[in-house]
């Protein structure tokens, strides 16, 4: 007992010596912490370039980040993944690999090139009446310092779909938000994702809000059923022009007495299993029940919910 004593005294004396002299324990940065630093460099670097433009930047996302290394730190990386394999199948020691893993080391310590990070963020610049939507690249340093950026995409919309335009770009429900997406709303999103690949950056910034009216105009009917979407569509085509209709909100137009008929699906052929490619039906439209005349016109979508065709039967 007393060896035991005299050994903890002097521990504790050793470890007030050693604060003295200002030496303190400083615990590894977890990958964790490092990857929010990161964040936190990214962020500060997009905020510090767009406040003096009078935007509000907000942090929409981060995406899985990419680690770039020097040819010297990936075969340094293969060695250590043969020696795990050999240690999983119960070989303990291999004198060469140790070897080569102490040589490739020294090698991947001195070598002037350094891992970088790329790390992929989306975010808003919004205005007093619209926003920016941004996803872009971030070249960061070992330090977590940005070096580059590179912009990949940017949508332009009004500052009222931001949200809904979030929804789109994490495939989340806007059926029944804070519930997992249905099929129908993935396949939505595939096939309007699909189309945004092929177009301009200014027909994508067209077909995006586009988008996000059926987006609405689903959300409202809580259903994304093409007959329902292209009815309220169509009736909207219909009265674009009217000076009467020009302020009309989807909620309006809803709450007009609408009926179709005859109702089909376009297919690519004949075939039963075909792809759909549009939407066709005769569309009833009564502006003041019980007071107007019913109009009647063919309509004609794509698979897309664009009019194709519009013509006044009667």
């Amino acid at each position: 007992m007393r060896v035991f004593h005299h050994n903890h005294i002097l521990f504790i004396a050793l470890l007030t010596t050693l604060s003295g002299c200002g030496l303190h324990y400083t615990p590894p940065e977890t990958p964790e912490a490092f990857e929010a630093r990161r964040h936190k460099a990214v962020e500060t670097y997009v905020q510090s370039n767009t406040k003096k433009e009078g935007l509000i930047y907000e942090s929409v996302a981060f995406g899985k980040p990419q680690i770039v290394k020097p040819s010297s730190y990936r075969l340094l990386d293969s060695l250590y993944a043969i020696k795990y394999k050999n240690e999983q199948r119960g070989i303990r020691t291999d004198a060469i690999l140790e070897e080569q893993i102490g040589n490739q080391r020294i090698i991947a310590r001195n070598d002037t090139n350094r891992v970088l990070y790329i790390e992929n963020h989306v975010f808003a610049l919004t205005s007093d009446t619209t926003t920016e939507i941004y996803a872009a690249d971030f070249q960061l340093s070992s330090e977590a310092v940005v070096n580059d950026m590179i912009i990949r995409e940017s949508t332009f919309l009004p500052k009222r779909d931001t949200e809904r335009y979030k929804q789109y770009l994490f495939n989340e429900s806007f059926l029944n938000p804070g519930s997992q997406p249905s099929t129908s709303e993935l396949r939505f999103y595939a096939l309007f994702t699909n189309h945004f690949n092929e177009l301009s950056k200014g027909q994508r910034d067209l077909e995006v809000k586009h988008m996000l009216l059926i987006m609405e105009i689903a959300q409202k009917r809580s259903s994304l059923g093409p007959e329902g979407i292209a009815k309220t569509l169509g009736t909207m085509a219909v009265f674009q022009n009217t000076s009467l209709f020009q302020n009309t909100s989807v909620s309006d137009y809803l709450s007009m007495k609408l009926t179709t008929s005859n109702f089909q699906f376009i297919k690519a052929t004949s075939e039963p299993s075909s792809e759909i490619i549009g939407y066709t039906f005769v569309l009833n439209i009564e502006p003041n029940p019980g007071k107007g005349t019913i109009s009647g016109y063919l309509m004609e979508f794509d698979r897309y919910f664009h009019v194709t065709r519009q013509e006044r039967l009667y």
